[in-house]
């Protein structure tokens, strides 16, 4: 940058040095004067850059620090490809907080970052309860949801012989090998007997949704929890405004009614019964 500005000055020098004006000594002065006042000028321009890119680089290393936490899935070069550019960095700076709001068309880099956000990459990316059914998760929906939930609860019930007799057996006071060793392989029978379930319910779902009208829900066949889940992933995805919801008028409904009606007031919804059923109406 220096041999620029002295390079443009000398070229100021000639020209000034070619103008006809006269002989007259004043002329070179003058000259002289221009040539010097020239580089004078450039030269403070150049040292006041220096001052400020210190600066620059360190906004700009914050920067890149704040849009890799808040866009942790959008590639890094993209991110320095963006702040190269510098087209209305400033701008989003200061909305940094709501990327969303930010007006970014200008800017394929922002966009792009603001087009995977509106898809679902966002900072914090969605995991669902039932990934199987609203997200990427396979599942064989051929199985037998009644025979994965007889197998599942045989295996609950093997663990909690395993507890009972290994209990019984050994000592409780001290960390004693065996019982541990019977512990674990308990906790593993529970594990798969609530991926079981787990597949079972899905598969219920599943059948249900293809079975049912729009923002209707039956959820015989589910555990409390079960259905719980699938409203959390549901809501979540559909933000229904009225919803009819199934719990049967058998034993199991007398636990779910009220579970569900608590979690839909949590959500902001107006519900009433309606013999075995739920209606549900979003709050205003």
């Amino acid at each position: 940058n220096c041999i620029k500005f002295f390079s443009l000055a000398t070229e100021k020098y000639e020209f000034l040095n070619e103008l006809d004006l006269s002989d007259n000594p004043i002329h070179h002065y003058f000259i002289i004067i221009s040539y010097f006042t020239f580089i004078s000028i450039n030269l403070l321009s150049f040292i006041f850059i220096l001052q400020i890119i210190p600066q620059s680089m360190k906004e700009r290393i914050k920067l890149r620090n704040q849009l890799k936490e808040i866009f942790p899935n959008i590639s890094s070069d993209i991110i320095e490809q963006t702040i190269n550019e510098n087209n209305n960095i400033d701008e989003m700076i200061i909305n940094l907080l709501e990327p969303s709001n930010v007006d970014v068309t200008p800017n394929e880099y922002l966009y792009n970052m603001k087009e995977y956000i509106r898809r679902g990459g966002s900072k914090i990316e969605k995991k669902y309860n039932y990934e199987e059914i609203f997200g990427k998760k396979h599942v064989d929906y051929n199985l037998d949801p009644l025979k994965l939930r007889k197998e599942a609860f045989e295996l609950y019930e093997k663990a909690q012989i395993i507890i009972s007799e290994a209990s019984n057996k050994y000592s409780k006071k001290s960390l004693n090998p065996s019982l541990t060793y019977y512990t674990d392989k308990a906790m593993k029978l529970q594990e798969k007997a609530k991926s079981l379930n787990h597949t079972a319910s899905t598969i219920f779902l599943n059948n249900m949704l293809k079975r049912c009208e729009e923002f209707t829900l039956d959820f015989h066949n589910l555990h409390v929890k079960e259905s719980i889940d699938f409203l959390e992933d549901y809501i979540e995805v559909k933000n229904p405004q009225k919803m009819k919801i199934i719990t049967g008028q058998k034993y199991n409904s007398v636990r779910l009614m009220p579970e569900i009606t608590k979690y839909l007031n949590t959500k902001k919804y107006k519900t009433k019964e309606n013999g075995p059923a739920i209606i549900a109406i979003k709050k205003l």
